[in-house]
């Protein structure tokens, strides 16, 4: 309600219809890592226009700070659900997870030659 006073007095009622918009995280990678191999798992948030901290937990006490997951020197230790929240706007927050197996596949080379 909005109520003017001086020489003419009145009121108005007005409706506001809000959007709320939530965006929401995700994860991109793969979700399995070879032996000593790194991780290219990112964190993403649906829109792209706001400010976000983004800070991961994993297996063993795992934390990182940042949208990269950050995983090196991949092994047996590590493998487990890592989750990530993005903190935006304030107090506003969201979170994804996502598992991360060691890749069992192996490959052989030989060389052939005198």
């Amino acid at each position: 309600t909005i109520t003017y006073t001086g020489t003419c007095n009145g009121s108005s009622t007005s409706t506001i219809n809000l959007s709320v918009f939530n965006p929401y995280v995700y994860i991109t990678g793969n979700s399995s890592i070879c032996p000593g191999g790194s991780s290219n798992n990112m964190a993403q948030l649906s829109s792209s226009s706001l400010s976000v901290l983004y800070t991961w937990s994993g297996p063993n006490g795992y934390s990182n700070t940042g949208a990269s997951l950050g995983l090196t020197d991949f092994n047996a230790s590590k493998v487990g659900s890592y989750t990530v929240t993005a903190s935006y706007s304030g107090a506003c927050a969201g979170s994804a997870s996502s598992s991360i197996t060691l890749s069992s596949q192996s490959f052989s080379a030989s060389i052939n030659g005198s």
